[in-house]
């Protein structure tokens, strides 16, 4: 590659995060935009250079720009003896932040399908690269990565042409360009978060998220019941000191669901984690299943972003990351709604749809100022508790009414 084509995939890495930042129909996103851009001072090729230096004969099978509060990084993820590893670099000053080895029994799977994928290649990551600038005349690339589809190995490219998401697909063998046209399912989700677990705390609250011990929210669904509780008790789950938060669902008085769900909120940025629950299954009154169980760091699971403590419209990340268990995923889908409730009238409220790849279903919720939850699916707030600054005990807030 030579350094104008290392310069326009730079560029076109920014462009991209600019043209998802002003879509997101913020006024003041461009000039956010313009301030994370200038940090960016290392090209794509030299941040794959650096990797390959940290993992000597390793082979390139993704890059990836990502964005955190702290700054620009590439995430960049190569094969080596049979066995993934990731390099984290620094996208302002090019120097190494971390280098990983995937380990567990899920990033085994992925590796040996990733070892398929280079015995089978005959061409690089770079080489995939150049062809599909060439092939979207214009484009600017701001993610590549190495698959297997179908048992056939090629490179899908992710480009910006002309203000739209464009995708490259390239054989890895043949070198030939298979498919080029726009991306119709939009941003990518976010699974994975560069969070430093130090500033990590069990209690604390964003715009949307309340984790203070004995705030207390009562739901509504006809002769169906859910409160959710910030109790007291905390809980290490992957290193770090969670918050239990208690859902309780009835039916007609009699339990039939109870999870004790574990977050966590960073100190700075605000954005709450989520590291799983235990959950209790009920029919007639007695546990009959703990279906939903998941752990971070259990079986190769992973914390997920419960909610970000800046807000983007179209945003979309995983919630969950529990292979086969959990996948939960959201998309900021509105962010200055008016909602009527049993408990009160609420303005700029966000809308939030929730999926899973696991199944077809679509759920939305809504989350008020200063309140959090107040409208999910069918379940709607009815009353609020705050807890008394004087006593454990949670107290009624005097601006809410019973359902």
């Amino acid at each position: 590659m030579n350094f104008t084509c290392h310069t326009r995939i730079l560029m076109g890495l920014l462009t991209l995060l600019a043209c998802s930042w002003v879509m997101a129909g913020e006024g003041r996103e461009p000039a956010r935009a313009k301030a994370a851009f200038d940090k960016v001072k290392v090209s794509m090729s030299q941040a794959l250079e650096a990797a390959q230096k940290e993992v000597p004969g390793g082979t390139l099978l993704e890059v990836d720009l990502e964005m955190p509060e702290k700054g620009p990084l590439y995430a960049i993820s190569l094969l080596h003896e049979k066995q993934k590893k990731e390099v984290r670099i620094d996208a302002a000053s090019g120097s190494v932040l971390k280098v990983e080895a995937e380990e567990d029994e899920d990033d085994a799977k992925e590796a040996a399908e990733a070892a398929k994928a280079v015995a089978a290649a005959r061409i690089t990551l770079l080489q995939a690269i150049e062809t599909a600038t060439k092939a979207i005349d214009g484009g600017w690339v701001y993610e590549a990565e190495l698959k297997l589809r179908d048992g056939n190995p090629r490179f899908e490219v992710a480009l910006l042409a002309k203000d739209k998401c464009m995708e490259a697909q390239i054989d890895a063998i043949s070198g030939k360009v298979l498919r080029s046209g726009e991306i119709a399912e939009g941003p990518k989700w976010r699974k994975s978060f560069a969070v430093d677990k130090a500033n990590l705390v069990p209690t604390g609250r964003n715009r949307y998220f309340i984790l203070e011990p004995g705030y207390r929210l009562h739901y509504r669904n006809g002769n169906e019941t859910l409160t959710i509780t910030v109790l007291a008790d905390t809980k290490k789950v992957d290193g770090v000191q969670t918050r239990v938060v208690e859902e309780r669902e009835q039916k007609d008085g009699r339990p039939i669901e109870v999870s004790r769900n574990y977050f966590a909120i960073d100190k700075n940025t605000k954005d709450v984690y989520y590291f799983g629950e235990d959950v209790d299954m009920y029919k007639k009154g007695k546990v009959t299943g703990h279906g939903g169980a998941w752990l971070a760091g259990v079986k190769g699971a992973r914390f997920g972003l419960m909610m970000p403590g800046k807000i983007v419209r179209g945003d979309r990340f995983y919630q969950e990351y529990a292979p086969d268990l959990a996948m939960d995923r959201a998309e900021i889908a509105g962010i200055d709604e008016r909602l009527e409730t049993p408990a009160g009238v609420f303005e700029q409220c966000l809308h939030v749809k929730e999926t899973t790849p696991m199944e077809p279903d679509v759920s939305q919720k809504w989350y008020a100022p200063g309140v959090g939850l107040i409208k999910d699916d069918e379940f709607v707030l009815v009353r609020i508790e705050k807890p008394d600054p004087t006593s454990t005990t949670p107290k009624e807030s005097p601006t809410s009414r019973p359902g």
